[in-house]
């Protein structure tokens, strides 16, 4: 029987059916476009950012963001970078980062999040058994507002195989394909109904919400 862990810390996990690899990805066309000031733009960040966080669900949770604001004539170059504190739960250290995000005096260009996953994997602890716990392994949500020659876009990459049925180097996955994937398939159809259509897929056995069986 599989059990959950309920610590809000990550889960040093065992890389036995599945491991890190190329990414795959899904790329949402947003609804709602940017705005032409800097202060509507960077709100539109925060706003896209915190709608999709909802949407994916709360087994997504972002443990480290970056922002990135080019130079322009009126602003110096800035790399914003926020990592969750081991004193602050998920819920405030977000909240401080939308806010940080929000007041940003430059125009943001891009966003990207860096996500822990709560989902079932085995440890060393529990070999045969999977567990659900906070997984760190790469996982990214990147939000990118429209520019000269590029349209606002959303991208979730995935650079593991813990949803996978297989993988080329571990073999047969199934058993936390069976548990993970509908976690995410879920995950994606919301996504996409609250934020925009999916537009394009990336990855290696993969279709519009998730890893194929």
């Amino acid at each position: 029987m599989s059990t959950d862990i309920s610590s809000d810390a990550p889960v040093r996990p065992l890389f036995d059916t599945w491991q890190v690899q190329s990414a795959s990805s899904w790329t949402i066309r947003p609804r709602v476009e940017g705005r032409a000031s800097a202060r509507e733009c960077n709100a539109w960040y925060a706003q896209q950012a915190a709608d999709s966080l909802r949407s994916l669900g709360t087994w997504m949770r972002p443990w480290r963001v970056a922002a990135y604001v080019p130079e322009t004539t009126a602003h110096a170059e800035q790399r914003l970078k926020f990592e969750w504190p081991p004193d602050a739960s998920p819920a405030a250290f977000l909240s401080h980062v939308m806010g940080q995000v929000r007041e940003t005096s430059g125009r943001i260009d891009d966003l990207t999040m860096e996500l822990d996953l709560y989902v079932w994997f085995r440890t060393a602890e529990s070999p045969h058994q999977p567990v659900r716990a906070w997984l760190r392994a790469p996982t990214d949500l990147q939000v990118a507002g429209a520019s000269e020659g590029r349209e606002a876009y959303l991208n979730l990459s995935i650079a593991h195989s813990v949803f996978a049925a297989e993988t080329w180097q571990r073999g047969n996955n199934g058993e936390l394909h069976a548990l993970n994937q509908p976690l995410l398939g879920q995950a994606l159809a919301c996504w996409e109904q609250n934020l925009g259509p999916i537009i394009e897929i990336d990855g290696v056995n993969v279709f519009k919400y998730g890893f194929a069986d």
